[in-house]
């Protein structure tokens, strides 16, 4: 209501108090000299007129005298969430709640974890974390139940954690893998300009200096045991907890009682796109045109780049990379569960869980994740459909005990019994909590209509079938489609280059092949099923899917590929510079955000396949899919100007190029052009292709591959009476069974143990306290 009732001259008022050089942190990270920076500064920001901007309105919360609980009902599944008021950022208690928040539930290897998850069950997923910003802060803790429990049940088993860290406090090994956390943090952002960036800048805006950055890591580090048991007792008293329950309600949506008005432009035109951009966005466009063209550097084979096929079979991709103490590694094994009977597809759902947290023959599953969060290693494994893989990541000062970890991990993995029923159970609870997320649920449908009549591409493992999986079946999997002789590395880091190949080689050498290295790519015919389909829940916030498959795949000339790529993000792929969003976000207020994707380069056969989402209120469902309608009408019809293809192709040419300052992400490009089959330059000969798109480009390829009366309008959420109506008079409407499209029998009721929490007589219910 506060936001209707302002005018235009109240916004102009707050942009130029605000958006002033008085209350601006302007951070520069790359490739810049200061001395550039200081005369560009001057010449383009000079004329910037400070501003009074006057002190903020701080309403201090008022300590807490005694627990406070609140209950949403809405239609999905129990869950749970505790916050504690705490202190602001760079009080001497944060950093002792930080590494507190990161020992009881921060961490895989945290206390919650370890015991209403792994242990007792509880729970299938528990997070906690600190936030401590300028003014104040918060701890949160928030976690799943697992149906046969309650939320009453959990949240005592949380509250006795709490209690065992303030009675006995915390060990040494918890308050060193709690630390670590920190260093990773820094040094992970060292390869990362923008994070860096985004670093420097929120370090001076909460406490006035860059220096911030290392004073706050370097304070965590002095962080006690004493401290953080001392933080336990001060701040999460039981008089200090703050409850909010989602409780399971069918039918209710979790809105509040009153709903906003409608305040968008139903039935006004939208204007002219770009009519109301300023004369400084001119200018800004103006500016970048003027520019010096960007060079898109990358790291060449035999050059920059070692590429070795080793005498056990794996092919290598390595550079040298000393600008951050660390190396990071990925893994990519060709072959997949495509060459599986469907019959056989169930074990894959887990596979990948189970590979990574099962365990080690050394190490059962709680050892080994303590053992990596000591090292600060990462390593996941992955298993999909034409290819598997494993991302790794290690400080420079442990890499020989993480690399060796990961390889254990990997070769010798224990696949644990009791944790595979951890993670059955998980994925079960996952399975029942689809249809909480509107903007899940629409993309199940979108699936669903698609692919429902294709047996692989529409299968869905059932909770019995998942249920039935065992430790051996998932062991076939890893011994058919992990080895050595389809196995691609690219290893980029802090080492040496000739002692990184005979790592590697003599890592690999003893190990097994693989029994089945096909890529099998499933081609056939795009799948054109025009029409609205929903499945109707009550929720605040309808999400809305548009898709249709198109006939286009690699074989397409690269110049029809590089205007598809300029097509999609003027259509909706760029956020605020496309029309989607200009037209349902900025002219109409329909949505806070929609953004559009074009897959155009699949392996030859498999079909392509424009769309776009979004989520709305539930009274513009039907407003919205005709605006989104006209919009992709309006680009199937090839109506582009040459300012809008020049400003696409600026964007998408800087997005692009920024990629490439990551050495370890260029690397993996050269390794993944091998796999894909392409010439190590295809990105160059993209950008080349994309910067030569003309107006008559885009338009030729929206003729020839936008069909809008292909469109498959995919909705989850309750439609109105009047939009039921419109929608039905212009789309073939259909409303589809929940139990149609969300299968597998994980609906199923369980025995519920569910009691009201004590002292709640009437239920606050608020939208911001649903998903």
């Amino acid at each position: 209501r506060d936001v209707a009732r302002l005018k235009e001259e109240d916004a102009e008022a707050y942009f130029k108090t605000y958006y002033s050089p008085s209350n601006c942190i302007m951070v520069l990270a790359g490739d810049v000299k200061k001395d550039d920076v200081e005369r560009l500064a001057r010449k383009y920001l000079g004329s910037w007129q400070k501003q009074e901007v006057p002190p903020p309105d701080i309403t201090a919360e008022p300590d807490p005298k005694g627990e406070r609980r609140a209950v949403v009902e809405f239609d999905a599944e129990p869950s749970l969430s505790l916050g504690w008021l705490t202190v602001p950022e760079g009080h001497k208690d944060a950093y002792a709640l930080d590494i507190l928040a990161r020992i009881l539930g921060g961490l895989a290897s945290s206390r919650l974890d370890k015991t209403i998850v792994q242990d007792e069950r509880i729970a299938s997923n528990v997070g906690c974390y600190h936030d401590a910003r300028r003014f104040g802060g918060y701890l949160t803790v928030s976690a799943y139940v697992q149906p046969g429990h309650t939320l009453a049940e959990m949240e005592s088993a949380i509250d006795r954690e709490i209690r065992k860290i303030q009675d006995q406090g915390v060990t040494g090994d918890e308050l060193e893998r709690a630390k670590i956390r920190a260093e990773i943090s820094r040094v992970r952002s060292l390869k990362s300009n923008l994070g860096q960036a985004f670093r420097l800048g929120h370090a001076t805006g909460v406490a006035g200096t860059p220096d911030y950055l290392y004073e706050r890591e370097a304070r965590l580090g002095a962080v006690t045991a004493a401290e953080v048991q001392a933080a336990a007792k001060q701040y999460l008293a039981p008089s200090r907890k703050c409850v909010v329950e989602v409780r399971k309600t069918a039918g209710a949506s979790g809105a509040p009682a009153e709903q906003a008005e409608d305040v968008h432009h139903r039935g006004g035109a939208p204007g002219d796109r770009g009519a109301k951009h300023s004369q400084g966005f001119y200018e800004a466009m103006e500016m970048i045109g003027s520019a010096k063209p960007i060079t898109l550097r990358i790291p060449e084979i035999g050059k920059d780049v070692e590429r070795r096929k080793l005498p056990c079979g794996v092919t290598v991709f390595v550079k040298e990379d000393h600008s951050a103490p660390s190396i990071e590694m990925r893994f990519v094994w060709l072959g997949g569960s495509n060459t599986t009977p469907i019959s056989e597809l169930a074990p894959f759902a887990i596979a990948s869980q189970l590979l990574t947290e099962g365990g080690t023959e050394a190490l059962d599953p709680i050892a080994l994740q303590d053992r990596k969060e000591q090292l600060g290693v990462t390593f996941r494994l992955g298993l999909g459909d034409t290819e598997s893989g494993a991302s790794f990541w290690s400080l420079r000062r442990n890499f020989p005990d993480s690399f060796a970890l990961a390889m254990d991990v990997l070769m010798r993995p224990r696949l644990d019994a009791k944790r595979l029923e951890t993670i059955k159970r998980q994925y079960v609870d996952e399975m029942r909590r689809r249809y909480d997320y509107p903007d899940y649920g629409s993309s199940l449908v979108q699936s669903y209509v698609i692919h429902h009549d294709h047996p692989r591409l529409g299968y869905e493992a059932s909770r019995k079938e998942i249920e039935a999986v065992t430790p051996d079946e998932i062991r076939r999997i890893w011994r058919r489609y992990l080895g050595r002789d389809n196995l691609y590395v690219t290893a980029v880091g802090d080492f040496d280059r000739k002692e990184m190949i005979d790592l590697l080689s003599r890592t690999f050498a003893p190990w097994r092949t693989a029994e089945d290295k096909k890529r099998d790519f499933i081609v056939r015919e795009p799948v054109i099923r025009p029409g609205l389909y929903a499945v109707e829940k009550e929720v605040s916030a309808p999400a809305v899917s548009v898709v249709h498959e198109i006939k286009v795949d690699r074989k397409a000339p690269l110049q029809d590929h590089a205007a598809l790529e300029i097509l999609n993000d003027i259509l909706g792929g760029s956020g605020f510079r496309s029309r989607l969003m200009e037209r349902l976000r900025s002219d109409e207020g329909l949505t806070y955000g929609i953004y559009s994707y074009l897959l155009h380069d699949a392996r030859p056969g498999v079909p392509g396949e424009v769309g776009a989402s979004y989520e709305t209120k539930k009274a513009s469902v039907a407003r919205s899919i005709e605006s989104v309608y006209e919009e992709f009408r309006k680009m199937a019809g090839g109506e582009v100007s040459q300012a809008e293809v020049q400003e696409q192709i600026d964007a998408w040419r800087n997005r692009f190029v920024f990629e490439f300052t990551n050495d370890f992400y260029s690397v993996a490009r050269l390794m993944r052009q091998e796999i894909d089959d392409r010439p190590y330059d295809y990105d160059r000969q993209l950008l080349d292709a994309v910067q030569k798109v003309t107006p008559a480009d885009v338009e030729r390829v929206a003729k020839r591959y936008l069909k809008t009366e292909n469109l498959s309008i995919s909705v989850f959420g309750a439609l109105t009476d009047e939009d039921r109506k419109t929608l039905a008079g212009k789309f073939h409407l259909k409303v589809l069974p929940k139990s149609e499209v969300f299968r597998g029998g994980y609906d199923a009721p369980e025995p519920s143990k569910e009691e009201p929490p004590k002292g709640v007589d009437a239920p606050g219910r608020t939208a911001s306290e649903t998903r």
